[in-house]
Parts: structure tokens; sequence; C-alpha cells
């Protein structure tokens, strides 16, 4: 629906179920597609984003630097923890929030995808360099 035009938000509220999701939940299933090799229009869905949900470029290079520090290859290991790798990043004892996990799945899903990404001076979001190739 997505891939049709259809605004997140909108996808949410109007579900076959009857019952709305979160709008989360709808960007965590087409960043999913990415995974799967389907086409995502990455701009389009960064502009649909929360503000907020997308990592700035510190924030990226602490998830990477906690992956180091864990010893853990996101590209292998299929479920991360993103508890414990957060934990890392906002250090023991802090809390980590939901705005952390955000950014962490979209980290993720960017990285596992193989998405370069860019970041402008002052930018809090990557930017995606390119558009997923149809499969």
């Amino acid at each position: 629906r997505f891939a049709a035009g259809e605004h997140p938000q909108t996808i949410a509220m109007n579900q076959d179920s009857g019952k709305p999701v979160q709008v989360a939940t709808v960007i965590g299933h087409i960043l999913q597609g990415l995974l799967l090799g389907r086409p995502v229009d990455l701009r389009r869905l960064v502009d649909c984003a929360e503000p907020g949900t997308l990592p700035d470029e510190v924030e990226w290079s602490q998830m990477e630097d906690a992956c180091i520090k864990s010893d853990i290859d996101v590209m292998k290991v299929e479920n991360v923890a993103l508890k414990e790798l957060l934990q890392v990043v906002v250090g023991p004892g802090a809390e980590v929030t939901p705005a952390w996990y955000a950014k962490a799945r979209w980290w993720l899903n960017l990285k596992r995808a193989s998405v370069p990404v860019s970041f402008q001076d002052g930018s809090e979001t990557p930017t995606p360099k390119r558009l997923c190739p149809p499969v």
C-alpha cells in the first residue's frame, strides 16, 4: 500500500481487521521489505517518519561503536537484542527510551539492507543515497 502512494498513517488507521495499529509498526514492516528485496521509496518514507525517530550521525556512530564493544555482527546475528545493544549506547543504569528503539530499528534495517546513507550538516536524519531497486 505504501508503494501505491498511501501514507503510513493512513495504512495504520485502515487495517483489514478494523483495528488500527501504530504508525511505527507500519514503518517497521516497510523497512523489513528492504530486507526482502522489495523496492522502497526511502526518501518518501523518511519524510513520513515522525521527527526524532531516525538516528543522527552521532547516534548512528554510537550504535556502530556499541556493536564493536559488544562483539555483535548485525549482518550475521538474526535476532539482535536491541535492549542490550542500546544499553551500551546510553550507558549502564540509564533508561533506554522508546525514541532510542525507533532509531535502532531504522539503523538496523538500513544497515542490514546495505543502504548507503549520508548526513547533511545539522541534519537529524540520514539521507538514503539510493532507492532500493525493484526485484
